[in-house]
C-alpha cells in the first residue's frame, strides 16, 4: 500500500491525525486515493469537510511497502493470491486487483473483505468489478449488520472455515491488526506458509502499532507504518 501524509497547518501547528502535532495518512490506490473517515480526527474532518476538486494540499512522498511481487501477474503465473482488507484496508486491494485483471492474472484469487455493513464498505462496487474480470477469482463479503437476507454464514467476523485455499497461496492482508491476527491464525491453519503472508497496518491501529515513525524526508511526522511478512 502506498500512503500519503497530509499536513494540515493552522498558525504555526500543524496538526494531523496521528499521535502529537503530525501528518493524517493518506491512501492512494489506483488513480485515486481513500481517507478514512473520523469523527474527531482534524484532518481527517477537514479532508471530508473542507477540501473539494482542485484544492491544494501539501503532501509527502508516498510511502508504504504492501505491493505485488514483481513477478505477480500476467498470463503464465500460477501463484493463487487471498486479498484480505478491513474497512478502508480495502484500498490496496482494489488496485492490486485492477493490476491483476489488467495483466490477466489465470490463478485462482480469493477476495475476503469485512466492514460494518454495505453502506460503509469502501469501493464495494469496484472491488466486485475487478473480482469479476479475473477468469478464477471469488469474493467474500462479511458484514456485522448486513442488509436482510444475507447469508447468516457472512455476517460478523470473517471465518474462513469454508473458504477453499489453494495449497501455495500467497496473501495479503491490509486493515485493524485484530483482524489482521485473526486472518492470519486462520490462513497458516489453512497450510499457508507464515512467509507467503505478507501485511500492513491501516486504520485506527496505524497509530499504535509501532513507535516508528514514517513519512516525507526532512520533515518530522507522528504517521507511522507497519509492513512486512509473517515468518512464523
Amino acid at each position: 500500500m502506498r500512503q500519503l501524509s497530509v499536513k494540515r497547518v493552522r498558525g504555526a501547528r500543524a496538526a494531523g491525525a496521528g499521535v502529537g502535532g503530525g501528518s493524517g495518512a493518506w491512501t492512494a490506490g489506483a488513480g485515486g486515493g481513500s481517507d478514512a473517515y473520523a469523527p474527531d480526527g482534524e484532518v481527517s474532518t477537514y479532508l471530508h469537510a473542507q477540501v473539494r476538486e482542485g484544492s491544494r494540499l501539501r503532501l509527502s512522498a508516498p510511502y508504504g511497502d504492501l505491493v505485488l511481487d514483481d513477478r505477480t501477474g500476467g498470463a503464465t503465473d500460477a501463484t493463487p493470491l487471498l486479498l484480505a482488507s478491513a474497512g478502508i484496508g480495502v484500498t490496496p486491494m482494489i488496485a492490486m486487483l485492477e493490476h491483476l485483471a489488467g495483466t490477466g492474472h489465470p490463478a485462482p484469487v480469493t477476495v475476503v473483505h469485512a466492514d460494518r455493513s454495505p453502506a460503509d464498505h469502501p469501493l464495494r462496487a469496484d472491488h466486485l468489478a475487478y473480482t469479476g474480470k479475473l477468469p478464477d477469482a471469488a469474493a467474500h463479503f462479511w458484514y456485522e449488520h448486513p442488509e436482510p437476507g444475507y447469508p447468516a454464514d457472512r455476517t460478523g467476523r470473517v471465518d474462513l472455515a469454508g473458504i477453499a485455499v489453494a495449497p501455495g497461496t500467497r496473501a495479503y492482508l491490509c486493515g485493524p491488526v485484530p483482524f489482521m491476527k485473526a486472518v492470519r491464525g486462520q490462513l497458516i491453519a489453512k497450510g499457508v506458509a507464515p512467509a507467503d503472508i505478507h501485511y500492513e497496518v491501516f486504520g485506527p491501529d496505524l497509530w499504535r502499532a509501532s513507535p516508528m515513525s514514517s513519512g516525507p524526508v526532512g520533515e518530522a511526522t507522528t504517521s507511522s507504518t507497519v509492513t512486512g511478512s509473517s515468518e512464523a
